[in-house]
């Protein structure tokens, strides 16, 4: 492509016609591109002219970041996907038909009958909050409300918000409406005197961590790698393959707190070819299961079948995914808290109705233990 003609792409188009060597090794590993496109200046062309039926082609990306980590130049396609959703959003063209799922669990998940911000219900004061995310009150509540007892045991004066960090809408391109989210769930933290915050979902930490700088950030795992793992309520002979959410994957000490988790309960890890910063998106990344649901499925079967072992996974979102398709696995909270091993990683992923009341019963829990203590 000619020096001349480099005006007319705007933005991160620009950072990719100009630098792109079409070498092909993000598009040889990538499901989305290898779908779309030889070389990521041919989704630069294909772009400059959607069509309408077209328009699920920017979402059909997982914003997972592979691309970037093993490009020479550090070309990241889903900056140019993520450019075009909120291009599409401005101009009324989005969220698409397909997203109108989202946009309802967006709506209900931040409403007063699913969220609450609590002190130490022991104490009554708070110096951090543990915030489990939307995945893992949807996936196990008593799993939150035993890593909730587990924190005001090593770290007391712990208070609890069950909101949404946002992502869901940051990811359809809505940056006015993912700006709303944050700020409530902000408030909510601040209101209780703190900006100390635990993190039990990647996600909600690379959200906060790169949309809430005055927020102080840890994680879950990192705390139970220092403080100590709590003992398991089984355990089993078995070996796992460790599945890193790939909005970890420049997050070093993170996987370290996860594999020496794994390492003090006792198992045997067998890593993944792509793993810590090549690790690839479980498939549901991006929200690209509703933007094309055939290619997203397709990317999770592939993810699924590069180890013959159980996955683990310390994303509740993951551990639903891989159940989605079929892939025995356990979330790294299974190991210490569920009972039967052999039963869960088999377990199918809750239905929609079920993850609602899943997460409506931690809130409720919650206020019910509220009540108790201060009795």
């Amino acid at each position: 492509m000619e020096k001349e003609s480099f005006s007319k792409y705007l933005g991160y188009s620009f950072n990719i016609v100009e630098k792109c060597f079409e070498c092909r090794k993000c598009a040889r590993i990538c499901t989305f591109l290898e779908n779309y496109c030889v070389t990521p200046k041919d989704l630069v062309l294909k772009f400059q002219y959607l069509k309408k039926e077209e328009l699920n082609i920017p979402y059909s990306c997982h914003i997972c970041s592979l691309c970037e980590a093993v490009c020479p130049q550090g070309l990241n396609i889903g900056k140019l996907c993520m450019e075009y959703r909120e291009k599409l959003v401005n101009l009324g063209l989005a969220p698409l038909p397909e997203h109108k799922a989202v946009l309802s669990n967006q709506k209900w998940g931040t409403s007063k009958y699913f969220t609450v911000a609590l002190p130490d219900i022991e104490t009554g004061k708070c110096k951090r909050v543990f915030f489990p995310g939307c995945a893992l009150p949807g996936y196990s509540p008593d799993i939150v409300m035993k890593v909730y007892e587990y924190l005001r045991k090593v770290l007391p004066d712990t208070g609890i918000v069950l909101n949404c960090c946002g992502a869901p809408t940051h990811l359809l391109g809505d940056m006015e409406g993912f700006k709303k989210i944050l700020d409530q769930t902000k408030k909510m933290i601040f209101d209780l005197g703190t900006d100390e915050v635990i993190l039990a979902c990647p996600d909600c930490y690379h959200t906060f961590k790169d949309f809430a700088p005055e927020l102080k950030l840890t994680t879950l795992y990192h705390v139970m790698a220092e403080k100590g793992v709590p003992e398991p309520v089984s355990k089993e002979d078995m070996v796992f393959s460790i599945h890193d959410s790939c909005v970890t994957r420049y997050e070093e000490d993170l996987q370290e707190s996860v594999r020496e988790i794994i390492k003090v309960l006792g198992y045997q890890v067998e890593e993944l070819k792509y793993s810590r910063k090549t690790t690839k998106c479980c498939g549901a990344g991006g929200m690209a299961f509703h933007g094309n649901r055939e290619l997203a499925v397709e990317s999770m079967k592939q993810r699924a079948e590069e180890s013959p072992y159980d996955y683990i996974t310390y994303c509740a979102g993951c551990r639903l995914t891989f159940a989605f398709v079929k892939k025995p696995s356990l979330h790294l909270l299974d190991l210490i808290y569920t009972p039967n091993l052999q039963e869960a990683r088999l377990k199918p992923p809750p239905n929609p109705l079920s993850k609602w009341g899943n997460r409506w019963r931690v809130r409720k829990k919650l206020l019910k233990s509220k009540m108790v203590k201060s009795s």
